[in-house]
């Protein structure tokens, strides 16, 4: 961090330098109508909106590195300087990515306006969509899922506690907005606003292209909703507890163990208290994210008797995503078949 904080001291000086220029020029590109709108954001999903949103009224790029950790992830001062070119930034915000704030900061001399996406999504709203799916549907299946959450009150709280001494406490709010796609939804239309302010003219296209992905995301629900509705259990036990409105949203909840590492070979302690979490709930299946080696998966599989599966965050593509060409919706249709497979086997 110190290596860093002087680094962003000697990026203030050159950006001053070139600060003048830029400004120039982006007060004659930005709300033309002619020229792109540059734009670069944290996770992967905020890329994936403002491409599908402004299509080719736009650049976008994400400044973070292939199969990179939004959580510990720090800009070089090339990222630095190529973000004082831009037009907009966009991050998450919710304590996910630690940087942001002082990227915020360091670009405020520049013509770059940074946005807080999570700030402008309505939480609640996860919490509310089940019911808006179908209350009296669902009901008896809630009474009983309610019953089970009091039952495991106990081991839930000791599994929260230790998910935040492993490193990842964001205050008490769960970040991953993305994960749920009704939130994404209201991800994708803050991005449509900010790109509409800075480029007005293009509004009606914004409108379409967002009304589209909008489409997209709600039929991406319904499938979660399908494929939770058939699931023989409701339980996944996860390396990272990112899932946390999956639960609140389709009754999935998930069960994590704190402090596994995705290139780090588990202790005897972290695989005992997998093996112990796996066979208290019935569970087959443990599931890493995208950036585990898959020794560590060999060694989880062998020692447990769990298999191992991946489920992929969304926070950053691999570059086996990017070659494959896979976006949001194809990754998260992926999740959609892990799922069946560690709910239903």
């Amino acid at each position: 961090m110190k290596k860093w904080t002087i680094a962003l001291a000697s990026l203030s000086l050159a950006l001053a330098a070139c600060g003048n220029e830029e400004a120039e020029t982006a007060n004659e590109t930005t709300g033309s109508g002619d020229e792109t709108v540059t734009v670069y954001t944290t996770i992967y999903p905020l890329q994936y909106f403002a491409e599908q949103i402004g299509g080719e009224t736009v650049e976008v790029e994400s400044m973070l590195p292939a199969g990179a950790d939004e959580h510990t992830y720090e800009p070089t001062s090339q990222t630095m300087l190529d973000l004082a070119g831009a037009d907009l930034f966009l991050y998450n915000g919710l304590g996910l990515e630690p940087f942001a704030e002082k990227v915020t900061e360091t670009l405020s001399a520049e013509d770059v306006k940074s946005v807080n996406i999570g700030e402008q999504v309505s939480i609640e709203d996860a919490h509310n969509h089940e019911e808006e799916h179908g209350e009296s549907e669902h009901a008896e299946e809630e009474e009983r899922a309610e019953e089970e959450v009091h039952t495991e009150d106990e081991h839930s709280e000791e599994a929260h506690a230790e998910e935040e001494e492993g490193g990842h406490d964001h205050g008490g709010v769960d970040p991953h907005i993305w994960i749920d796609p009704l939130l994404a939804a209201q991800m994708a239309e803050a991005v449509k606003e900010e790109l509409t302010a800075l480029n007005p003219e293009e509004e009606a296209l914004y409108n379409e292209n967002f009304e589209r992905l909008q489409t997209e995301l709600e039929a991406l629900d319904e499938e979660f909703h399908t494929m939770a509705e058939q699931a023989a259990q409701k339980e996944i036990l996860v390396s990272h507890a990112a899932y946390g409105y999956w639960e609140s949203s389709y009754g999935i909840e998930q069960l994590s163990v704190a402090g596994l590492s995705p290139t780090d070979e588990p202790s005897q302690k972290e695989l005992k208290e997998l093996a112990d979490t796996a066979t208290e709930h019935g569970i087959r299946y443990v599931l890493f994210e995208q950036n585990v080696t898959p020794k560590i998966a060999e060694v989880v599989q062998k020692e447990i008797g769990a298999e191992a599966l991946r489920l992929h965050n969304l926070a950053t593509l691999t570059e086996e995503d990017i070659e494959a060409d896979a976006d949001y919706m194809s990754i998260m249709r992926e999740n959609i078949q892990t799922l069946q497979t560690a709910m239903n086997e």
